[in-house]
């Protein structure tokens, strides 16, 4: 059995993705045959450039437009198909790696390379099977060539069906995590700690979140890549802010915390609900964050907060009310799927799958 993971690369949660169902399968089924490619690496050059760069330059910059544009593509079907058609005419290459590698499975944790690769599915009779990397869907996921859906919640699972996915066509396994989350660390608390994320990004609430948390709890700070962010706070030397720049070791810092503030991206919950923390989110990116924080709420494992001076009085309430925490952090426990990884790559490498459309 040959298996192809593809994904594309804006925002990490889709690479991490498809690395976490890739690293799992070469470990545990070494008779398959398993490869990843990203799908934007085998597009045209400018297409390439401009569908990353594109991406990232809206949700930092220009968030109003890239919700317009959410919106819109939400809205108007026929937009959907224009721009499907066009990531077809710069994805000739995608298509050509197929056609020779001829797998037995293609396995997606992104809806660009599921539309391409259903275009030549019948063609070459493979099983297509696609992770929604998110909580919500958005109609450019929903591909009725698609053999098989895998998503993180009940939710997900009637956005689908409503959409015209047979139910029988979707399991809720979860999204795919990468193994550090399934470690059990040994919890080194020093009172109420709170992590703050700023997601791949960052975000420009972060210095004023650090200054109103910084002399009542305990904070650990993740900057990321953002190393502007991470000097600035250094240079204010606060006492119990503990700073990170990029690191490998989020699962060992969230053994060490009571509860997490971050924008409420797919793969990052994810990795909050593993290690049993409640979430606050902010400044999520409009559509499919957003909806994120709308889910996780309505399962009470998250609070959204719309605004800054909410901050301050809801995290100084939560360290006061264990309560409160506690009733969060068990829905946690109930609405995580920690084995999301292994179930998903199970059931694509047993064997009994469904028989293709």
């Amino acid at each position: 059995m040959k298996i192809i993971i593809a994904y594309a690369s804006c925002g990490m949660g889709h690479r991490i993705a498809a690395e976490a169902l890739y690293d799992y399968i070469r470990e545990n089924f070494k008779d398959k045959e398993v490869k990843i490619v990203d799908i934007l690496n085998c597009t045209t050059p400018l297409f390439s450039y401009l569908y990353r760069q594109g991406y990232s330059f809206l949700v930092q910059y220009l968030r109003f437009i890239w919700a317009l544009l959410y919106y819109l593509t939400l809205k108007n079907p026929y937009l959907r198909i224009f721009l499907n058609f066009l990531c077809y005419l710069n994805s000739r290459s995608f298509i050509n790696y197929l056609l020779s590698e001829r797998p037995d499975i293609v396995l997606n944790t992104h809806f660009f390379p599921l539309e391409i690769a259903s275009r030549i599915k019948n063609k070459l009779g493979f099983r297509l099977i696609t992770v929604i990397t998110d909580f919500g869907v958005h109609p450019f996921w929903v591909n009725y060539n698609c053999d098989d859906y895998i998503v993180g919640s009940e939710y997900t699972l009637k956005q689908l069906n409503r959409e015209g996915i047979p139910r029988e066509k979707i399991k809720i396994f979860g999204i795919p995590l990468r193994k550090d989350f399934l470690v059990r660390y040994e919890r080194k608390k020093e009172g109420f700690s709170v992590l703050i994320l700023t997601g791949s990004f960052g975000f420009s609430l972060i210095e004023k979140i650090v200054e109103m948390l910084s002399f009542k709890i305990n904070l650990y700070v993740v900057c990321g890549n953002n190393q502007r962010l991470h000097l600035r706070l250094k240079k204010k030397k606060y006492n119990k802010v503990r700073l990170f720049g990029f690191t490998n070791e989020i699962a060992k810092i969230m053994s060490e915390v009571d509860l997490v503030i971050t924008k409420p991206g797919g793969l990052g919950i994810v990795e909050a609900l593993a290690m049993d923390l409640p979430m606050l989110f902010i400044d999520g990116i409009p559509g499919q964050e957003t909806l994120n924080a709308k889910v996780l709420e309505s399962y009470g494992c998250g609070i959204r907060l719309k605004r800054l001076k909410e901050i301050k009085d809801l995290v100084l309430d939560l360290k006061k009310d264990s309560n409160r925490i506690d009733l969060m952090r068990k829905n946690v426990i109930k609405f995580k799927k920690p084995n999301a990884t292994q179930e998903i790559c199970n059931y694509v490498c047993s064997g009994s799958l469904r028989t293709p459309s």
